[in-house]
């Protein structure tokens, strides 16, 4: 689209989008719809490109601000100035040394080191290194604060839908799966896929005209009822309902049908006619001719999956888990999900796993007091589990209606509670969906008091009268390609799995394995499942993985699962423990890498340690291994020095995830008594009685 869709659509210039139209050419009935269509989104292409042109777009300017910018020229500088200083300051004392060997007398070296000019220029290495260390981690903040302040921005342009806004594109998997890698598999993949849907015949232009012309000698039906056929009024609301910033296939914006429908309508009306009276079916123009039904439309609702649970205990989690997978793929594009309250999964989702279990409990006991035969109710008066997941789940929705319905305890009038049920079904999924509504204003009361006690924890003293300050969080594993800090291992493990695909050493050795012995030490377990677990746990079968051979004749059956380990006969082989390095903890892949650099260049090692997902101490570990190795370049002990300095999550990263406080559970019990407050306040005045440490808290004053 080659238009200024913002000049088009400006009501200050219909008039020259009315000459527009005025201007079209006039195409004869004996036309086919083809050629109809062809022609007048030609001209419409060429005359809406001359009368509104897409304005010329000024060179991007980078997201850096100028005083970030100036901030980088003089941290450049001084990068430059260190070496410089140092570099003079080594010629000034090897000559010194050379003329105190030269002439066999100390003194001259002496005098060098004592000289004004070597105490000064010390003086300056140190004020600069401090100087360029501040400015360093000044400059890192200023480029994570317009860092933050460019994506935030792009996310209020893509969620405000403005015009030449970004756009996130989803991932096209070809037909095994796999990701289409370039544009053209991906335009190949869309037009198997939409073809396959329509039943579609792949042809070149001398097919598709050779198709067009056999189809005109078929015979088409005429309308039973000419009157069926949308006139010209309702093609004047169709184009006046069209979507705004919409992509068309003939590159004409909707902001051009719905800024002067009735025109346009006159334009279009002769390619409906042909469509509805001859059955020719214009390529072209395709937004403006067409009604789908409504049963023609696919939900997203409709394309939601299901997963399968081993116990309805794990819901909360893997609920949890899926949603914070979802909500991390869109922050590593920058942007932010909201989930809207008033639907049903975002309610559900709000709420928690707990919600939805107590959700499907009410649904289900529902249906079993409508319509559950004599059987049914006798076996679950067997299953006391699943009784008492039905008290729970009857007290849960009490305990946040007890107010504002007229049951009472539903362990003590469950008459009322099943009669209802049975004659008013709706009335009783209402009162579920407010109890989960509420739930949803109860997590968001929570959000509020963490808030708060976030914001006056700093000015609030403790029973020692210090200020009761959370404590830093020590971030101790980073990950590198995505610039994100993590508290713990298993943080990272989990990010570095889902997101990279990241498996341990033991998992790499042992994938697939269906033997139940280590090829590490020789010893036979019950099954694989514990045998890989033993390799998990014991560093030193991964090193010597596959040194093992079993004797022959050997039984390699699995042994009884009560049975502890049993040691197999065989021998150890001379493994090629010379071509790996002798420390589970080094990265085999980077150290081969870094051994292969050519040239002393900082960023060229650092982009080839960026390469490899590992633990950060694994990381560590090998460029320590690479800076003593034997063959290792000359170049390696300073470049390894430089990067262990960069191999710090405080300094590679970008995002540090807050951590939640001990004082979590403290603001959750004091949401549900507002909750139940709130309650009881539907029907009686309700009075809180403060603590004195409350009272203190509200009496101050900043």
């Amino acid at each position: 689209m080659f238009n200024n869709v913002s000049a088009l659509a400006d009501v200050r210039n219909r008039h020259r989008l009315q000459a527009v139209v005025e201007g079209a050419p006039y195409v004869a009935w004996e036309a086919s719809a083809d050629a109809h269509a062809a022609t007048l989104v030609g001209y419409l292409q060429s005359a809406l490109a001359a009368e509104f042109p897409r304005p010329k777009r000024k060179q991007r300017r980078a997201y850096l601000s100028d005083g970030t910018w100036e901030l980088h020229a003089r941290v450049a500088s001084l990068r430059r100035r260190c070496p410089r200083l140092r570099a003079h300051t080594q010629r000034h004392f090897l000559a010194a040394s050379f003329r105190a060997w030269a002439m066999r007398c100390a003194s001259f070296f002496h005098d060098a080191l004592s000289a004004p000019w070597a105490l000064q220029a010390t003086f300056q290495d140190l004020r600069q290194r401090d100087a360029l260390r501040a400015l360093t981690r000044q400059l890192k903040e200023a480029c994570r604060a317009d860092r933050a302040r460019y994506l935030s921005t792009l996310a209020d342009e893509v969620q405000s839908n403005t015009s030449g806004s970004f756009k996130v594109l989803p991932e096209i998997l070809d037909a095994d799966g796999q990701t289409c890698d370039t544009p053209d598999a991906a335009t190949r993949r869309w037009r198997t896929y939409f073809g396959a849907m329509e039943d579609g015949v792949p042809q070149d232009s001398h097919g598709v005209h050779s198709v067009a012309v056999a189809r005109d000698d078929l015979s088409w039906p005429l309308p039973a009822d000419v009157t069926d056929m949308p006139g010209p009024s309702g093609l004047c609301r169709a184009m006046a309902h069209t979507q705004r910033n919409k992509a068309c296939p003939d590159g004409l914006p909707g902001e051009m049908l719905k800024a002067l429908p009735a025109s346009f309508a006159a334009l279009v009306m002769p390619l409906l006619l042909k469509l509805g009276l001859l059955g020719g079916e214009a390529v072209g123009l395709k937004g403006a001719t067409q009604w789908p039904k409504l049963s023609d439309v696919i939900w997203a609702d409709d394309l939601a999956a299901c997963f399968l649970l081993s116990t309805s205990s794990n819901a909360a989690y893997q609920v949890g888990l899926e949603a914070s997978f979802l909500d991390e793929a869109f922050t590593c594009h920058g942007y932010t999900l909201s989930y809207g309250t008033s639907k049903t999964a975002a309610m559900v989702l709000l709420g928690g796993g707990e919600s939805a279990l107590h959700w499907c409990d009410h649904e289900y006991l529902r249906q079993l007091v409508q319509a559950a035969p004599d059987v049914l109710w006798a076996l679950i008066r067997a299953e006391p589990l699943f009784l008492s997941e039905a008290r729970d789940s009857l007290a849960w929705l009490f305990r946040r209606l007890s107010a504002t319905i007229p049951l009472g305890d539903p362990d003590e009038h469950w008459p009322a509670w099943a009669d209802l049920m049975c004659r008013s079904p709706g009335r009783f999924r209402g009162w579920v969906k407010r109890a989960a509504a509420q739930e949803v204003l109860r997590l968001t009361a929570h959000a509020a008091f963490h808030a708060c006690r976030s914001f006056l924890a700093p000015y609030c003293a403790n029973d020692a009268g210090a200020r009761a300050r959370d404590g830093p969080t020590c971030f101790v594993e980073a990950c590198l390609p995505c610039r994100k800090a993590f508290v713990d291992r298993v943080s990272w493990a989990c990010h570095a799995s889902k997101v990279h695909g990241y498996r341990t050493r033991a998992t790499e050795l042992t994938k697939g394995l269906p033997q139940a012995w280590c090829s590490g030490c020789g010893k036979m377990f019950a099954n694989a499942a514990r045998m890989k677990r033993h390799a998990f746990a014991t560093p030193s079968c991964q090193l010597a993985w596959g040194s093992f051979l079993p004797a022959e004749g050997a039984s390699l059956a699995p042994l009884h699962p009560s049975a502890p380990p049993a040691q197999l006969p065989g021998r150890f082989a001379a493994s090629h423990a010379e071509d790996r390095p002798g420390d589970v903890e080094c990265h085999p892949g980077l150290l081969d890498a870094l051994l292969s650099l050519d040239a002393a260049d900082d960023s060229s090692a650092w982009e080839v340690v960026v390469d490899f997902v590992a633990p950060i101490d694994h990381l560590r570990h090998t460029v320590r291994t690479w800076r003593s190795h034997e063959r290792a370049q000359g170049f390696a002990p300073e470049t390894a020095d430089n990067l262990l300095l960069l191999l710090d999550p405080d300094l590679c990263c970008d995002h540090f995830p807050a951590q939640a406080t001990g004082h979590v559970a403290w603001i959750e019990a004091t949401t549900e008594v507002f909750l139940q407050v709130a309650q009881m306040s539907l029907q009686t005045p309700v009075r809180i009685v403060a603590s004195l440490t409350a009272d203190g808290i509200a009496s101050f004053k900043s």
